[in-house]
């Protein structure tokens, strides 16, 4: 049997995710309540974050590496501090915009997700989810804390 290496993250993330499911339904068994995964199965959210990385923030970190390498940035906290009150707001700024113009796009049909993979505008679809069926369940504090 081949060994899977799972980080550390994945792993307190499948026993908080288990957890809450659980104090629902509590004879769910580990298999249905989680499934673990090629990272192949996160291409989609690979692809949207290498657009925005690309897009958006690619620049930035060229520029602040070139402002390290011309001796402008030398990663003491004043520098750091400097360059988070002068530049946070406006990589913010351009972020948000990305985000705002990538909600805006249609996804498309998928022959194979049609089921559960609605189409329309990502906006629309988070903020008025008339097609949507609401897989919410009920979160209990005890559990939560």
């Amino acid at each position: 049997m081949k060994s899977i290496n799972l980080g550390t993250e994945t792993v307190l993330q499948a026993q908080s995710h288990l957890t809450l499911r659980w104090a629902n339904k509590p004879d769910l068994s580990f298999q249905k309540g989680y499934f673990y995964g090629k990272s192949t199965k996160n291409q989609p959210i690979e692809a949207w974050w290498n657009i925005l990385t690309e897009g958006q923030t690619l620049e930035w970190k060229v520029y602040f590496a070139l402002l390290e390498g011309e001796g402008l940035f030398n990663d003491g906290n004043i520098d750091k501090f400097c360059l988070q009150y002068i530049y946070v707001d406006i990589i913010r700024t351009h972020i948000h915009q990305f985000v705002a113009i990538h909600n805006t796009h249609k996804i498309s049909p998928q022959g194979l997700r049609e089921h559960y993979l609605p189409t329309g505008q990502p906006f629309l679809l988070y903020h008025y989810p008339d097609c949507v069926k609401d897989y919410k369940e009920h979160v209990y504090i005890d559990t939560l804390s």
